[in-house]
């Protein structure tokens, strides 16, 4: 069921410098995935159809839960392991609206994609929460609680 999203005004997505995405193929083994996730310092992929259609994401999650866990061998490809349902948000999307459809389903990712379905880049909660708590005074927060 998809989460009912209510949250409309505010600041577009845009405002906050998105990563930018790491695209694999679906016949990707995930020890090469995995290593590429650590070269450009990211903790999800994309993986890509020929259409350049957007069929799934890898994390590194993914690859602890999915993977070694479950003990499948590192030259598994990404295909078997992907999650075939990732968030997808649009750039025109509000910062609180995105925060609310990644709360409502609890991920940690969430693919933007332009007006062409193409993705643009990949926001992540730590950097969301990071700028939405930007202005707040941390030591305020602490002292408070």
């Amino acid at each position: 069921m998809a989460p009912k999203l209510i949250c409309s005004e505010g600041p577009p997505i845009m405002t906050i410098p998105l990563n930018k995405p790491l695209v694999v193929n679906p016949e990707d083994e995930i020890a090469n995935v995995a290593r590429l996730m650590k070269e450009k310092d990211t903790s999800i992929a994309i993986i890509l159809e020929d259409s350049n259609k957007i069929i799934g994401t890898v994390s590194d999650r993914d690859i602890v839960t999915k993977l070694v866990a479950e003990g499948k061998p590192y030259n598994t490809k990404v295909k078997e392991i992907m999650n075939i349902e990732p968030l997808i948000g649009r750039t025109t999307w509000t910062l609180a609206k995105a925060l609310e459809a990644m709360a409502a389903i609890g991920v940690r990712h969430m693919i933007v994609v332009d007006e062409h379905e193409e993705p643009v880049g990949v926001l992540n909660i730590k950097d969301l929460v990071r700028h939405i708590l930007e202005d707040v005074d941390v030591h305020e927060l602490v002292a408070a609680g």
